[in-house]
């Protein structure tokens, strides 16, 4: 059986799971990155995900917006129904607003910022 190498550049995509799950993976695979969504303004989501996104280093994380169908609530004219709503790329603004929230620190710029360096390191892209 192979395993992955824990230095191989690893997308956590999605994440809606335990803290103490992505923190295990995150020790393991030090380069990992983990992808931040709309999930985070979620009334459900917000205590789980604050959590781990406190606590992110920002050379981790990765904003997403798994469009179609999980924008942001703090960009619907209603948040309390996404039926008619959909995600794209413009709408990572609002996720890193909250996160900038979340972190209490750095801007939302900031974040946006590291999040499209961390995409460049973990795809290969060229700046």
């Amino acid at each position: 059986m192979k395993l992955v190498p824990a230095d191989h550049p690893l997308h956590l995509a999605g994440f809606c799971g335990r803290v103490s799950w992505a923190s295990a993976l995150l020790k393991y695979f030090p380069g990992m990155v983990v992808g931040i969504s709309g999930t985070l303004t979620f009334t459900k989501m917000k205590p789980i995900l604050a959590e781990l996104a406190f606590d992110l280093p920002l050379d981790q994380l990765i904003f997403e917006t798994h469009g179609p169908r999980v924008p942001p609530t703090t960009a619907l004219s209603d948040p309390k129904s996404s039926r008619d709503a959909f995600s794209h790329p413009k709408l990572v603004w609002f996720i890193a607003q909250q996160l900038a929230e979340v972190k209490k620190g750095p801007s939302a710029e900031e974040l946006l910022q590291a999040s499209w360096a961390n995409v460049q390191r973990i795809y290969s892209i060229a700046s």
